[in-house]
C-alpha cells in the first residue's frame, strides 16, 4: 500500500494533538481533500503507468515483425541474380595526390647479365725488362755515302756535292740514292710511330717527349714544374708569348708542288722557319716569276706568324693545311721553267728558287734538275736545309703540305 508524503504528516499531527478549535475542523477538511486528491492522482498515475506499459509491449512486438520482414525481404533479394548493368563513362581524372613516404627496402634481386667491357685502363708502369733474346744474324754491310773508302774519316773528296756536309747527299755512283731516301722515309717514319717510353703515345699521336712516360696527352699538367706535361702547347698551363723575330734569315721556300693529276688544284708553296723563335711575317710576300720574260705574274702577301720550326701553307682553298689560301682555286703556279721568290718588308729576296730551267730573276746556285712529277713535290730534306745552290738543297719528294718532307 501507497500512502502519500501529506497524509503520513496529517496521521501523525491528528493523532497527537487534540485540538478543539473550529478553525482546526475546517484545516482537517481540508487535508481529506488533499489526501483524496492525492489518490486520485497516484490512481491515474498508475493507470497511465499501465497504458505505458502496453504501448511499450506492442512497439516492441512490431518492431519484431517488422524486424523479421526486413530480414525476409534481405533473404529474397539475395536470391535474385542481379545482372550488371552497362559501365558507365569513365569519369575526369583527379588531381595527383602527394607522394607517400617510401617504402621498406626490397630484398636483393638476383644478379643481372654481365655488362658491356668498359674503356680500357690507363697503361701501367713499365715492369722489369725481360731477358735479353738470342742475337739475330748479321745483315748484308751498307755503303756509307759520306765514307765511301771505309776509313771512318769524313775525307773530303766524299763531301760529292761540296756543301761541306758528309751526308745522304754526298752518294754518287752505283749508290741508289732513292734506295736510301726509302730507308730514310722508312726510319722517319719509325720513329714517329715508336712508343719509346711505353706510354701509350708515340710521337705521330701526341707525344712531345716519348723519352719520359709521364709526359703525353693523357696526364694531367703540373702546374710549376717547367713541363709540358699533357702535350698541348701549353707549360703549366700558363700560355707564353714567345720572342718574335724581326728579321726574315732563316726562313726559306722549303717544298713546292706546282703540278697535279689533271687540273692543277693541289698547287702549294711551303714555307720553313728554321730559327728557334717565331718569325713575324708582316710586310712579306712571294713572288711568282714568270720564266719567259723575268716578270711576275702573281704576287701573295703574307701575314701572322710563323712559330719556331715551324710551317706556313699558301695554296689551293681546299688543301690540308692552307694557312693562306690562293685566290683562285686551280692553275695558280705555272709549271715551269718559272721561279719563286721569298721578299721581305724592305723588298729584299729571302729565298729563291727556279725549276724547270734557267729563269731569269730567280733560283740560287746550279740549276735544279728535278722535275715535280704529278704525284710528288719538289722540296728539302730536312726541313730547312739551305746551301744557296737550288741543285743542291731540293729533292723530289711526296707532297707533305705542312708537315716534315720526306
Amino acid at each position: 500500500m501507497k500512502y502519500s508524503v501529506l497524509s503520513v504528516f496529517s496521521f501523525f499531527l491528528f493523532s497527537s494533538v487534540a485540538v478543539a478549535d473550529p478553525d482546526l475542523t475546517v484545516l482537517q477538511s481540508d487535508v481529506e481533500d488533499a489526501k483524496q486528491k492525492t489518490s486520485r492522482h497516484e490512481t491515474r498515475l498508475r493507470d497511465a503507468e499501465s497504458r505505458s506499459t502496453g504501448l511499450r509491449q506492442r512497439l516492441e512486438a512490431e518492431i519484431g515483425e517488422r524486424t523479421a520482414a526486413d530480414q525476409d525481404f534481405q533473404r529474397q533479394i539475395n536470391a535474385i541474380e542481379l545482372l550488371a548493368g552497362a559501365a558507365g563513362p569513365q569519369g575526369p581524372q583527379g588531381e595527383t595526390g602527394p607522394a607517400g613516404p617510401q617504402g621498406l627496402q626490397g630484398d636483393i634481386g638476383p644478379q643481372g647479365p654481365e655488362g658491356p667491357e668498359g674503356p680500357q685502363g690507363l697503361q701501367g708502369s713499365t715492369g722489369p725488362s725481360g731477358l735479353d733474346g738470342a742475337d739475330g744474324d748479321n745483315g748484308i754491310d751498307g755503303i756509307s755515302c759520306w765514307d765511301i773508302n771505309g776509313n771512318g774519316i769524313q775525307d773530303a773528296s766524299e763531301d760529292s756535292n761540296t756543301d761541306g756536309v758528309f751526308d745522304a747527299r754526298d752518294c754518287v755512283g752505283s749508290v741508289d740514292l732513292s734506295s736510301i731516301l726509302l730507308r730514310l722515309t722508312y726510319l722517319e717514319d719509325r720513329l714517329k710511330n715508336t712508343d719509346f717510353d711505353n706510354d701509350g703515345f708515340s710521337p705521330v699521336n701526341g707525344d712531345c717527349n716519348d723519352a719520359v712516360f709521364e709526359v703525353n696527352p693523357n696526364v694531367t699538367e703540373i702546374d710549376g714544374d717547367g713541363v709540358d706535361n699533357d702535350c698541348d702547347g701549353i707549360i703549366d698551363n700558363v700560355p707564353s708569348a714567345p720572342p718574335v723575330e724581326t728579321s726574315s734569315g732563316g726562313l726559306v721556300i722549303n717544298e713546292v708542288d706546282y703540278d697535279n693529276p689533271g687540273t692543277d688544284s693541289l698547287e702549294y708553296v711551303e714555307i720553313y722557319n728554321s730559327n728557334d723563335t717565331v718569325m713575324d711575317l708582316t710586310g712579306m710576300r712571294l713572288d711568282f716569276i714568270n720564266g719567259s720574260n723575268g716578270s711576275v705574274y702573281r704576287s701573295i702577301d703574307l701575314s701572322g706568324a710563323i712559330d719556331a720550326n715551324g710551317f706556313v701553307t699558301i695554296g689551293a682553298p681546299g688543301l690540308t693545311n692552307v694557312t693562306i689560301p690562293f685566290s683562285v682555286a686551280s692553275n695558280a703556279i705555272q709549271n715551269g721553267p718559272d721561279g719563286i721568290n721569298l721578299i721581305d718588308a724592305s723588298s729584299a729576296v729571302v729565298d729563291s728558287i727556279a725549276y724547270g730551267g734557267a729563269v731569269a730573276g730567280a733560283g740560287e746556285g746550279a740549276l735544279l734538275t728535278v722535275v715535280d712529277t704529278i704525284d710528288g713535290s719538289i722540296c728539302r730534306i730536312p726541313d730547312g736545309h739551305d746551301s744557296d745552290d737550288n741543285a743542291n738543297d731540293f729533292l723530289l719528294c711526296t707532297s707533305t703540305p705542312g708537315a716534315v718532307n720526306f
